[in-house]
């Protein structure tokens, strides 16, 4: 799985743009490489075992939260509460 903040991967090879996020075989991951209130766009890819052959690619985008979000949505409900 390919990871940007730009675009989403046009082929398979990380390139300027593009990290790879995750390679291996589990259904799911955790990206902890990410920054507050930014979009970033993964592209996945699977390949038959053995045989070099890439599946049409699967995108996905997520808007990370800004950062310190929980601080200010606490303290609005403690001042709610006084």
């Amino acid at each position: 799985m390919l990871r940007s903040r730009e675009a989403f991967a046009l082929t398979t090879i990380a390139g300027a743009h593009q990290a790879v996020a995750y390679e291996g075989e589990e259904s799911g991951f955790v990206d902890q490489a990410l920054e507050p209130g930014r979009v970033y766009f993964y592209t996945a890819f699977a390949e038959a075992r053995g045989a070099g052959e890439w599946s049409p690619p699967a995108w996905a985008w997520v808007t990370t939260p800004p950062e310190r979000l929980q601080d200010v949505a606490l303290h609005r409900l403690w001042t709610l509460r006084r």
